[in-house]
């Protein structure tokens, strides 16, 4: 699993190491990183009713959609959560953007995952910012999408601040 550290290593990266940041910030620079464009959508309730209701039946609260020929990837989530959960769960989605989760090759993907402990599957073409590949579980993937989330609304609300950051360029 991932370290606070090594996703400090991945902000370092980004030019993001030790400053405060938003997700709007966090979403550019992976996007300029991965050299796609991403987009957040922030859907009123109002406007599509069924989101909500559907994402809540599958158990998610965001759905992230990745076309790789466009070099696009799109974040839906409803406007009717609280903006922390908003918060946590667009960091989620671009942590599974981080990690390359999208870029699993679908012929691998039929790994027993019950088997498949801490194993993880190659990669079509494509680029991400983690340094290894994605778990072959699906809840490893999903944890690892919390971590990131939870590393990123904290490396960003303290900036220089974060232990983390301090922790990388002290050399003794």
């Amino acid at each position: 699993m991932l370290t606070a550290a090594e996703f400090q290593e991945e902000l370092a990266i980004l030019g993001l190491s030790g400053r405060r940041f938003e997700p709007e910030d966090y979403s550019d620079a992976l996007g300029d990183y991965l050299n796609i464009s991403i987009a957040v959508h922030v859907i009123p309730d109002s406007w599509y009713p069924e989101l909500s209701r559907l994402l809540a039946l599958s158990g998610r609260l965001g759905e992230l959609r990745y076309s790789e020929p466009m070099n696009l990837a799109a974040i839906f989530v409803p406007g009717s959560l609280p903006p922390l959960v908003l918060t946590l769960t667009i960091l989620h989605e671009l942590g599974h953007l981080a990690a390359g989760d999208l870029l699993i090759d679908p012929d691998e993907d039929d790994l027993d995952p019950e088997e498949a402990t801490f194993e993880t599957l190659p990669l079509k073409k494509g680029k991400k910012l983690a340094r290894g590949n994605p778990f072959a579980r699906e809840s490893l993937r999903e944890r690892e999408a919390n971590l990131r989330a939870s590393y990123a609304l904290f490396a960003g609300c303290l900036g220089d601040d974060s232990p983390h950051a301090y922790d990388m360029y002290d050399v003794l």
